[in-house]
């Protein structure tokens, strides 16, 4: 469940312990995949079995078994499985980690929240980070929350250190409902360029006027519907 900017409705975790660890299984979606959204929680994703590809934007992302990613507050994304793929995925405030006054938390979380860096992959190369991350994953299914709380501390500390380069880079704020139409009108674009599709179609897709969705795609991609569309054909 979403609102129209495609943040999701639902809570994950509680307010005495801002932390969820979910198991999915791709193709139990009614969809068979999970649908375009964002949260405020970071989200780590290890991949059971199976391949997974996550659409970030207008990036896709493949990722076999025993990868991993993470991505960022505020990232809308959405994932798909030819092959029907197991996830398991944790959820959690960044003040999950550390307060947000705390120099914790503005030395190690403020850098990342504040980053261009909207998702990290994990693959091979990445082997210390992936063993950290099934660790926590690990903890989390068996539910004790002093320990889960040590093994994320200890995910993010090797996180944070082995990656901090990259958070260098300050974020371009936009608008989460402008992104949200934008990639929708995109999606659309993407799955519809073979058929006799206009700015009318596309505007329709984002549940826009045509001049708000050349407004978005603007703003968004620095393009036109019209080009995004020549482009795919």
């Amino acid at each position: 469940m979403t609102d129209e900017s495609l943040r999701e409705i639902s809570r994950h975790g509680s307010a005495d312990f801002p932390f969820a660890y979910y198991k999915e299984v791709i193709h139990q979606y009614q969809k068979g995949y999970i649908e375009w959204h964002w949260h405020q929680e970071f989200e780590w994703v290890y991949v059971l079995n199976g391949s997974l590809d996550c659409l970030i934007e207008l990036e896709r992302i493949h990722l076999e078994s025993a990868e991993g990613l993470f991505l960022n507050q505020k990232t809308i994304h959405r994932f798909e499985s030819k092959d029907d793929a197991t996830i398991l995925n944790v959820l959690f405030l960044p003040d999950f980690i550390a307060a947000p006054n705390s120099l914790v938390y503005q030395e190690t979380i403020q850098p990342v929240l504040q980053s261009n860096c909207r998702y990290l992959a994990f693959q091979q190369h990445d082997q210390a980070i992936l063993d950290s991350l099934k660790q926590m994953m690990e903890q989390s299914e068996q539910g004790k929350s002093l320990d889960i709380l040590v093994a994320v501390l200890q995910l993010w500390q090797l996180f944070f250190h082995t990656k901090q380069d990259l958070f260098k880079k300050q974020l371009n704020h936009h608008n989460m409902l402008t992104k949200a139409r934008a990639l929708q009108m995109a999606q659309f674009i993407t799955n519809n360029y073979q058929n006799k599709i206009n700015l009318a179609d596309i505007a329709q897709a984002g549940r826009v006027s045509k001049s708000e969705a050349l407004r978005c795609f603007h703003q968004i991609f620095q393009s036109t519907p019209i080009r995004f569309l020549i482009e795919c054909g």
